[in-house]
């Protein structure tokens, strides 16, 4: 049994930091792919040495492999990129979505 005094987190016990202020980002691939490494993190928001409900990110994407079947090359993340800075709030899941496409693409051939 955790003691909610000395870990507010039951979902993850030992961290000593409360879901409201931490997201978690997911890595996974759409069809024709994989995406391997570092597919989960959790990333505790803080504003200086505070813990805080919401709180500018940038999850970037170090750890993550990006392995496309054959015939397929990455095309890019879902809503945004994860080198990009947004707002996060404190217990939500961000999911980036690598999209794959087939070689050649459409954006590969000159008209």
């Amino acid at each position: 049994m955790v003691d909610p005094t000395k870990d507010p987190d039951p979902n993850t016990p030992g961290d000593n930091v409360a879901d409201k202020y931490q997201v978690t980002i997911n890595y996974v691939a759409a069809e024709n792919g994989t995406v391997t490494g570092t597919t989960t993190k959790v990333v505790t928001l803080m504003d200086g040495d505070k813990y805080v409900a919401e709180a500018a990110i940038t999850p970037g994407t170090e750890g993550v492999t990006i392995t496309p079947t054959a015939g397929y090359k990455f095309s890019n993340w879902t809503n945004s990129d994860p080198a990009t800075e947004f707002q996060a709030k404190g217990g939500e899941t961000y999911t980036y979505t690598c999209l794959l496409y087939t070689s050649p693409s459409p954006r590969d051939v000159e008209e």
